[in-house]
């Protein structure tokens, strides 16, 4: 069944032990987003210019050689099914703190990247606000539009 017009998909990814917990939001926008996402919130140190996000879908921007293998490697057709692009509003990524306790007693962060081609602003906002009531203070980002935080300024 395709999603419903007023659905909201969101996928939660928990990253608290992947590469030895080295990942960073920077990690996030860029997997999510890509590059220009990631270059407006993090010091260009931290990007890698042949990542495409998924947001992006199979048309990324500056498609150089680098960047459409990415594509080829990483966004392969299947089918005729749509491309994630095309209907995940957004990904929260999760983090369990602290590292030594974080598979029986931990506490739980997250930070939402957002699909801006996707998601409705107003709808953003409330969405963020109602995981804040599970998952303290969810960090976003303002992934090309302003005013997407759920009102507590804790965008990144």
């Amino acid at each position: 069944m395709p999603p419903e017009a007023i659905w909201v998909n969101l996928v939660c990814i928990d990253i608290s032990e992947l590469q030895l917990g080295t990942v960073d939001m920077c990690d996030c926008a860029l997997a999510a987003a890509g590059n220009e996402v990631a270059a407006a919130h993090f010091h260009a140190a931290f990007l890698r210019p042949w990542v495409v996000g998924v947001f992006e879908g199979r048309n990324p921007s500056n498609p150089t050689k680098e960047r459409l293998e990415w594509v080829t490697k990483y966004h392969p057709e299947v089918g005729n099914a749509p491309h994630p692009s095309e209907y995940i509003h957004g990904v929260l990524f999760l983090f369990r703190t602290p590292r030594e306790r974080a598979a029986l007693s931990y506490r739980l962060d997250g930070a939402i990247v957002w699909n801006v081609t996707l998601m409705d602003e107003t709808v953003a906002v409330e969405v963020a606000r109602s995981l804040a009531r599970v998952i303290p203070v969810p960090r976003q980002l303002k992934c090309g539009r302003s005013g997407t935080s759920g009102g507590d300024g804790n965008e990144v």
